[in-house]
C-alpha cells in the first residue's frame, strides 16, 4: 500500500530515488532494514525499499535474495531488472492516471462483498490470490487452506461481474475452481534456485477448457 501511495503522491521525488539509487549491496542492505522497521521511516522511504527490493530480488520477492548473490558473482547481477529510464516511464505513466485510481487497504473478502458491488457492470474484477504452495517463502502475509476455499467460494457465489483469477497450478485450487474455464501455462521460477512450476487463470464462465 505504501508503494502506491508513494508513488502517486510522491511522484516526482519517487522518480528522482530510482534515477540516484545506488545498487550495491551495502545499500540492498540498507533497503532490507527499511523494510524489517517501517515504522521507524517515512512513508516514501518504506513505499521505495519496497520498490527496490522488488527490483533488486530474485523473482521481485522482498524476502527472495539479492539476484547475483551477495558476492554479485552469479550470471546476472541486481541491475538485471533495473533499467532506469524505462522504470521512470512506467512510473510517470501511472501517476498520469492517478485520478482513476482508487486504493482500498481492506481485507480481500471485504473489498468483493463491499466495494466491487459498486462497480459498474462491465467492470473486470482481477483476483490475484496469494500462492497455495510455498505461500511463506514468497508473502508477509499468506492463505492457509480454508482461506483458499473461503475466497474461492466468495469470488465465483458473490461477485457479479466478470472476474479473472490466477494461480499457482495446486491440485486443491484446481478443484475450488472446478468446472470453470481455464488455462495452464509453465514458467520458470527464480526465488532460491531456478525451476519450472505452472500457472493457471480461472474465468467466471463455466465449461472445461481445452489443454
Amino acid at each position: 500500500m505504501l508503494f502506491w501511495r508513494s508513488l502517486l503522491t510522491n511522484t516526482e521525488k519517487f522518480c528522482r530515488r530510482i534515477s540516484s539509487a545506488s545498487l550495491t549491496v551495502e545499500e540492498w542492505r540498507r533497503q532490507r532494514e527499511i523494510l524489517l522497521h517501517p515504522r521507524e521511516f517515512a512513508q516514501l522511504d518504506v513505499g521505495f525499499g519496497l520498490f527496490y527490493l522488488n527490483r533488486c530480488n530474485r523473482s521481485g520477492i522482498p524476502s527472495g535474495g539479492v539476484i547475483g548473490g551477495l558476492k554479485q558473482d552469479g550470471p546476472w547481477k541486481m541491475d538485471a531488472r533495473f533499467p532506469r529510464n524505462e522504470l521512470i516511464k512506467r512510473i510517470e505513466a501511472i501517476a498520469s492516471r492517478g485520478k482513476a485510481i482508487t486504493m482500498r487497504n481492506w481485507d480481500a473478502e471485504r473489498f468483493l462483498l463491499e466495494y466491487v458491488p459498486k462497480l459498474p457492470k462491465k467492470t473486470l474484477v482481477y483476483c490475484d490470490p496469494p500462492y497455495y504452495h510455498k505461500a511463506s517463502r514468497l508473502y508477509l502475509n499468506h492463505y492457509g487452506p480454508e482461506d483458499h476455499a473461503r475466497i474461492a467460494r466468495i469470488i465465483q457465489h458473490a461477485v457479479r461481474r466478470r472476474w479473472v483469477v490466477s494461480y499457482d497450478g495446486a491440485s486443491e485450487v484446481m478443484k475450488h475452481y472446478s468446472g470453470r474455464r481455464s488455462f495452464r501455462y509453465d514458467l520458470q521460477y527464480n526465488a532460491g534456485k531456478a525451476y519450472m512450476g505452472t500457472e493457471v487463470f480461472f474465468f467466471r464462465k463455466s465449461g472445461i477448457s481445452k489443454l
